[in-house]
């Protein structure tokens, strides 16, 4: 049999790979696509959390919601792609507090072009102030959603600011359909 030193290499070797494997793992399953979006194509909408943190897809979850965050002139479009109206009941952009009001509808549509806008002037401004006249960043966005069901949902979304000449663009990638208890949208 052999001693505890000879095994030592050989368990930590063993772990290692076993921590690469898992790692490997949870990077696949958590974005299907691993491309970088197309600056004014839509958001994906695969790979995201469902449930209660535990992980998840809309395929585990067929009735989530289905929005693309999908950025224009001047404001971000979020489309409902679902069949299912739905309620915008606010939204946060990066660490600046959330933006909450009365809900405003987001009606479903056969076509998928209906969208509600959020207005990105004070977004641009920020982005100037601290990127500077030139270069990027990535921060986060969330919109509050919930159904006719009275389900609630956090859609979390990565936007790419990149600033040139002081002239803002944005990219939009969404991360995460999280759903909450209640329209507190505490987790």
């Amino acid at each position: 049999m052999p001693d505890k030193n000879t095994l030592k290499p050989i368990t930590t070797i063993a772990l290692i790979a076993g921590a690469l494997l898992v790692f490997g793992l949870l990077w696949h399953f958590s974005a299907k696509d691993h491309t970088a979006s197309t600056p004014g194509a839509p958001a994906q909408t695969t790979g995201t959390d469902t449930g209660s943190g535990k992980g998840g897809s809309l395929l585990e979850n067929p009735d989530a919601p289905k929005v693309v965050l999908q950025p224009a002139s001047g404001q971000l479009n979020l489309y409902n792609k679902g069949s299912v109206n739905l309620e915008i009941w606010g939204s946060k952009f990066s660490t600046m507090p959330a933006d909450m009001g009365e809900p405003r509808a987001l009606p479903a549509s056969t076509e998928g072009n209906n969208f509600y806008f959020f207005p990105t002037a004070e977004l641009e401004k920020i982005a100037v102030q601290i990127i500077g006249p030139d270069g990027e960043k990535q921060a986060p966005f969330e919109v509050y959603i919930s159904d006719k069901m009275d389900h609630y949902y956090i859609a979390r979304f990565a936007l790419l600011l990149t600033v040139a000449n002081s002239k803002v663009t944005i990219q939009a990638q969404q991360v995460a359909m999280v759903q909450v208890k209640d329209k507190t949208f505490a987790e």
